[in-house]
């Protein structure tokens, strides 16, 4: 009976230590190349900071051959630069804008933007299925919900209605001609952005346009009352309200916590 006693005891202490554990947090890292912005990390030695370091230092060396490649030819007529922003730092999900300008040799500027959400918890790009219904989103191949190296768009009709409606009522009248047949049909674009923005408070929504067709691509946002209302998982919207009420975000991820 003692030992039983005991056992219980130390269960019960050890499930209050493990509930009591800090959670993991982003932390910035310095940059090693002026104007190349390093990816954050997760604080921890577990299997989720081992996953989110092997995925953002993927991204990392895409920019690193990227820009070797771009200044190999003409360094002296080449630049290459690399920002990123973190509209949601944690808790429990975070995103990262990664923003890439290009100018190699004599080719005109390229410009180009990632938008990646990540689960805390796992480390992993967020599986959007978890924690949407499927009234906002359209099921899509596991694979393409989960590229780690290209950011995963999503379909969605009810997701396009709301942001147009948010949209093209704020853009003058030869704007919302030119913009609203490409925002409204699926067909036009690669799918639409999503990621978390705390600082706006809520579901950050923008189409996937490229090119000339980018100007129409301002973003939108869905506020947690009506994520919530919707049928979104609590936990997402708890946590955007909690980074938004903490100022979970970073406009460089250099100045998160190092």
């Amino acid at each position: 009976m003692i030992a039983s006693a005991g056992l219980t005891f130390l269960l019960l202490i050890g499930g209050a230590s493990e509930s009591q554990a800090p959670a993991s947090r982003l932390i910035g890292r310095p940059d090693t190349v002026e104007g190349v912005e390093v990816l954050p990390r997760l604080t921890g030695d577990d299997r989720a900071a081992r996953q989110f370091e092997h995925l953002t230092g993927a991204l990392d060396d895409t920019g690193a051959s990227e820009r070797t490649h771009c200044m190999a030819t003409a360094p002296e007529r080449s630049q290459w630069s690399r920002r990123v922003s973190v509209p949601m730092s944690g808790p429990r999900f975070a995103s990262l804008v990664i923003h890439d300008v290009a100018s190699c040799s004599d080719a005109p500027p390229n410009a180009t933007e990632l938008r990646m959400t990540y689960d805390l918890t796992t480390g992993d790009t967020i599986d959007w299925s978890n924690v949407l219904p499927l009234e906002l989103i359209e099921p899509r191949d596991q694979a393409d919900t989960l590229d780690f190296v290209y950011e995963a768009t999503v379909r969605s009709k009810v997701l396009i209605a709301w942001h147009a409606e948010h949209v093209l009522a704020s853009m003058d009248a030869q704007t919302r001609a030119n913009c609203g047949g490409r925002i409204l049909d699926q067909s036009q674009t690669g799918g639409l952005r999503i990621w978390l923005d705390a600082e706006r408070g809520g579901l950050a929504i923008a189409p996937a346009l490229m090119g000339q067709d980018a100007a129409c691509a301002q973003s939108s946002i869905m506020p947690t009352e009506e994520l919530r209302r919707r049928g979104a998982a609590d936990e997402l919207v708890d946590a955007i309200d909690a980074a938004e009420r903490d100022r979970g975000w970073a406009a460089h991820s250099s100045e998160l916590p190092i």
